[in-house]
């Protein structure tokens, strides 16, 4: 997964458009390649952090575009 960078704009960083057009052509290709009887995981370093327990301290990184409330 590509670093977004510290600003949560595509229009005004080009890193943070990347990760998020990764992220949609991820979420297209396992939409077109999954299979009943097959299954598919996606391991790996996302940059994603969706939980408090994500980060090393949720409190310290509140106002950090890298971590979601």
């Amino acid at each position: 997964m590509p670093a977004g960078g510290d600003i949560p704009d595509a229009n005004v960083n080009i890193k943070f458009k990347h990760k998020l057009c990764y992220v949609d052509f991820m979420n297209a290709w396992f939409l077109n390649n999954k299979s009943k009887k097959d299954k598919i995981i996606l391991l790996g370093d996302l940059n994603i952090a969706l939980l408090e327990s994500d980060v090393w301290s949720s409190y310290q990184l509140r106002n950090v575009v890298s971590h979601m409330d």
